[in-house]
């Protein structure tokens, strides 16, 4: 009889231990079920990520390959402003040049005159007088030196007064090409403030587009970041998952053990009862 209630005592025991490792398992299932869970939830953030990062990388190729067009504009936009300077400098030099031949020939020609002035004077000097003619023949050794003297006196006057002409003309060419410069000047002027606005536009661009580089370098990276922090809580519910599945695995092991004990004592309980 003793015996009997021994038995019955162990089955209880045995009892308990199994509804207490059918209780570990259920709720080791239920754990398991929510890392699961929370494992397909950071699963799907990764993914999700890694599509924004593959978005981002589009994004940054594109910016950079208009970057590299903007460079480009900008160095083309140098190249003809500086093509412009250039011009501009030789334009002025020009100028230079052509005003200090325009400041000579005006030398030159008022020199003509005083030369020309002094030949009338000269030679008319005694034209205040009366009977300058008479004088003039009078003082001649005949009609023939006379003549010459009239005759040099003329073509001295004309070489003067041509050679004035031609300086005039030639000054006169010289202002022409000094006028042309300074329009010339003040249209590169124009251009090279045109050209000077649009490297400052395009600059301006051409920040805004690093800026934009940059931000979306730091998107990136952050994202990246993101990923590691995620994959290192993914690590963790792995583990968890992991003890849990072996932890289950153990109870089950146990569970085995206890049924079959629990069976071979209700076997020899009834065979005990039987005899």
């Amino acid at each position: 009889m003793d015996q009997l209630v021994t038995n019955k005592m162990r089955i209880k025991i045995y009892l308990v231990i199994f509804y207490s490792l059918s209780a570990n398992f259920i709720f080791s299932q239920n754990k398991l079920d929510i890392l699961n869970n929370q494992k397909n939830e950071i699963l799907k953030k990764i993914d999700a990520n890694n599509t924004q990062i593959d978005l981002i990388n589009k994004s940054k190729k594109a910016t950079i390959n208009e970057l590299i067009l903007k460079l480009k504009s900008i160095e083309l936009q140098n190249q003809l402003l500086l093509n412009i300077k250039n011009q501009m400098a030789e334009i002025s030099k020009n100028l230079t040049e052509t005003t200090l031949q325009v400041d000579s020939l005006s030398s030159i020609i008022d020199s003509r005159r005083s030369e020309l002035v002094r030949i009338y004077k000269s030679y008319f000097k005694k034209l205040k007088r009366k009977n300058n003619l008479l004088i003039l023949l009078l003082s001649s050794r005949n009609i023939n030196q006379a003549y010459i003297r009239l005759k040099t006196f003329k073509s001295l006057v004309n070489y003067f007064n041509k050679q004035i002409y031609l300086l005039n003309e030639n000054k006169r060419q010289l202002d022409k090409k000094r006028v042309n410069y300074v329009v010339f000047l003040k249209e590169l002027k124009l251009k090279e403030n045109e050209y000077q606005k649009i490297i400052s536009n395009l600059n301006k661009e051409r920040i805004a587009l690093e800026e934009a580089k940059k931000e979306l370098e730091k998107k990136k990276n952050e994202l990246v970041n993101e990923i590691t922090r995620q994959k290192k809580a993914l690590a963790l519910i792995d583990n968890q998952i992991k003890r849990i599945i072996e932890e289950n695995a153990r109870n089950l092991k146990t569970m085995n053990k206890e049924n079959t004990k629990k069976y071979k004592k209700k076997t020899v309980s009834c065979w005990y009862l039987f005899f």
